[in-house]
């Protein structure tokens, strides 16, 4: 019997389901090893896609040849889109993603308002002097834990480019997981909803930084 729920994955990870679907989803991945293996092997989908130049997506959902230039991800997910393209999940992952980059540049993370069932946590900053703030919902779900976070920018807006970049650092040490990151560009509030595949007992910080990976901003769940 085919799955109904086979091609959810991508966009539950990057936050794209609306709130109904997203409950179902998740109902049916509480009993369902192969769409929890799907999870889990989307995990790094949000970081590539975060970093991925919005000039580039009609490229690489048409398939074309990495365009010229500076280096950039999109080899990678150029690899991750051809990979998919010989499996069930293709059309998924090439909509999420669309629906991911538009977000981003837009500056919000889905087309859709999700229902926040979570309170939110406020950032700690790493000094008086961080010109920046922000929050965060994190709600256990099967397989991981969903993240709905709001973060501004409130300093002085001197036409200075500047990149905010979001991480879940594991206990125990380990590669924080890069879950998504946004350019400063207004004072106006960035939204971001993002299902990590690491239960919160297993997240020691989620931290805000820099381009250059300066601590900004920490959330201890």
């Amino acid at each position: 019997m085919t799955d109904g729920f086979a091609h959810d994955a991508a966009p539950y990870v990057l936050g794209a389901l609306g709130p109904e679907d997203r409950r179902a989803f998740e109902e049916h991945l509480e009993g369902c090893a192969p769409c929890q293996a799907e999870v889990r092997g989307f995990a790094g989908l949000p970081g590539l896609l975060s970093r991925l130049p919005a000039g580039e997506l009609p490229a690489a959902l048409a398939g074309e040849a990495e365009p010229p230039g500076p280096v950039s991800v999109v080899p990678a997910v150029m690899a991750r889109i051809r990979s998919e393209r010989r499996s069930r999940t293709r059309r998924a992952v090439l909509v999420a993603a669309a629906a991911a980059v538009i977000a981003g540049a837009a500056g919000a993370a889905a087309t859709e308002v999700l229902d926040r069932p979570a309170a939110a946590v406020a950032f700690t900053p790493a000094s008086a002097e961080v010109p920046a703030s922000a929050e965060a919902r994190l709600t256990d779900v099967p397989g991981g834990t969903r993240i709905d976070m709001t973060c501004r920018y409130e300093g002085e807006l001197d036409g200075r480019a500047r990149e905010y970049v979001l991480l879940a650092v594991p206990k125990g040490g380990g590669e924080p997981a890069r879950l998504g990151s946004w350019p400063v560009l207004t004072a106006a509030d960035y939204g971001m909803v993002v299902v990590v595949p690491m239960p919160r007992g297993q997240i020691d910080r989620l931290q805000v930084t820099n381009a250059t990976g300066r601590s900004l901003l920490t959330l201890r769940p």
